[in-house]
């Protein structure tokens, strides 16, 4: 059985002039783990454990390299709807001083129950899109709080949904660490309360989009990969959302190969969700292809500039300059948007940057 929290926000639309305010509902399930096989740990030997008393989120039980997985049964979210938040939380089974860095992806349509079957957890399809989630040290045991929650899970979902997952389906979550500590209570541990629950907050009304290009301040180029990767053979450039809001580009922004023409591709009619990625393919397209640009990228060295209309004048975003590329690796942002150009020999398409 669910639990129900409403929130009231207020969101003012503008027309030309000032209109009256909108009341938009905001609605937060918490959804609960249902039976004791519903969280499972698959072992580098296809072994599938559907009975441990916690959850190694970061990939390692003791010697052995695992990867997790939680399922939820019976998830509404009514047609229509549209995601706010979406995130895990977990209660800390053990106490460590050390962080871990995992990859969370969602298994693609409807979940089928888990089974002893080797591999049976990884042998599922899988979104493309990947949330990492860099954890905190947990410190305190039995602690469940914003340390023991996953980061927004919105677009796993989002894609999923788009892919046809339907509401009243099951969604299941696969957790793959870097062998770091962030161990978890599972529901085996005989207290149902303390097993992890999926919180998801919804409204039925569409959120308010950045469209202005004068604010995009937040749209960085994330990664580039000069001769492309295993997710596209092409050259491609990923671009990040870091706002928390969804921004509309409809036109008047662009991307280039050259300081001296800022101006030589635009990116029209895209949407990117908050905090999320977008891939352009930079195959030299020249027929105004969807997200293909109309240039390609040196692997030897190489400069890509973002760019927008500011008053009608071309100015620079940002940019960023890759290194020699060998074939399937990157240069991209770490973290993602602000921090330092860094060289990834795995790429990481459409997802957070991590070594």
């Amino acid at each position: 059985m669910y639990r129900l929290r409403v929130y009231v926000s207020f969101l003012m639309m503008l027309r030309c002039f000032c209109m009256p305010f909108l009341t938009a509902q905001t609605t937060t399930i918490i959804v609960p783990m249902q039976n004791d096989i519903d969280d499972g740990e698959e072992f580098t030997s296809g072994a599938v454990s559907l009975s441990s008393s916690d959850l190694e989120l970061g990939g390692k039980d003791g010697a052995l390299n695992q990867m997790t997985a939680i399922l939820f049964r019976n998830v509404n979210i009514p047609t229509g709807a549209f995601l706010t938040e979406a995130y895990i939380q977990f209660r800390c089974d053990e106490n460590s001083n050390q962080n871990a860095i995992i990859a969370i992806r969602a298994q693609k349509g409807d979940a089928n129950s888990f089974t002893n079957a080797a591999y049976n957890l990884s042998s599922r399809p899988l979104t493309t899109s990947a949330v990492n989630w860099v954890t905190q040290p947990w410190l305190v045991v039995d602690e469940r709080g914003l340390t023991q929650r996953t980061p927004n899970l919105v677009p796993l979902m989002d894609e999923n949904r788009r892919l046809g997952w339907l509401s009243g389906q099951n969604l299941m979550f696969r957790f793959d660490g870097n062998g770091g500590q962030a161990t978890a209570d599972s529901r085996e541990s005989g207290i149902v309360n303390i097993a992890p629950e999926l919180v998801i907050s919804y409204t039925m009304i569409a959120p308010i989009m950045l469209k202005n290009t004068n604010l995009m301040d937040s749209l960085y180029i994330n990664e580039v990969a000069a001769k492309g990767s295993d997710d596209e053979k092409e050259d491609w450039i990923e671009l990040y959302n870091a706002h928390s809001l969804p921004l509309q580009i409809d036109n008047g922004v662009f991307l280039s190969d050259k300081a001296s023409n800022l101006i030589k591709y635009e990116l029209k009619n895209i949407t990117i969700p908050a905090k999320s990625f977008i891939i352009i393919v930079a195959d030299g397209d020249t027929l105004n292809t969807p997200k293909h640009a109309n240039f390609k990228i040196n692997n030897d060295s190489a400069t890509t500039f973002l760019a927008r209309r500011v008053n009608g004048i071309p100015t620079l975003l940002n940019q960023l300059t890759s290194g020699l590329t060998i074939l399937k690796d990157t240069y991209g942002r770490l973290p993602d948007g602000v921090g330092a150009v860094t060289h990834f020999t795995k790429s990481s398409y459409q997802k957070s940057n991590a070594l």
